[in-house]
């Protein structure tokens, strides 16, 4: 669970969102989404968004290996699963990575630019 709140300014449940939004993106194409992956390594500390990642890689490694008795129906439903999940939780996203973006591109409160 510490991986879930490790990022400044994000309850454990909107970073878990972020992580599925990125694991959606991933799953169809192979390929993760490359504007938020971006988002995360350039705005947030290299230890916090290697845990991000990692995270996301967790929730792939759930949903495709389902061991020997895992069936493509097991994997079927729990894409499923997890698009009801991201459609669910989009807008907090959204919304998140809005008020972070806007966090970094303002001056530190106390701090006087010249």
């Amino acid at each position: 669970m510490g991986v879930l709140g490790s990022l400044p300014g994000a309850s454990p449940q909107l970073t878990k969102q972020l992580c599925l939004a990125l694991v959606d993106m991933s799953l169809p194409t192979g390929e993760a989404l490359p504007g938020l992956i971006a988002h995360v390594t350039s705005q947030l500390p290299a230890a916090t968004a290697l845990l991000t990642l990692e995270y996301m890689a967790e929730e792939v490694s759930t949903l495709t290996h389902f061991g020997p008795g895992g069936s493509s129906e097991e994997r079927a439903d729990a894409l499923l699963e997890l698009k009801a999940r991201l459609r669910a939780c989009a807008g907090g996203v959204i919304t998140w990575l809005a008020q972070l973006a806007q966090q970094v591109s303002q001056p530190q409160a106390g701090v006087q630019l010249p």
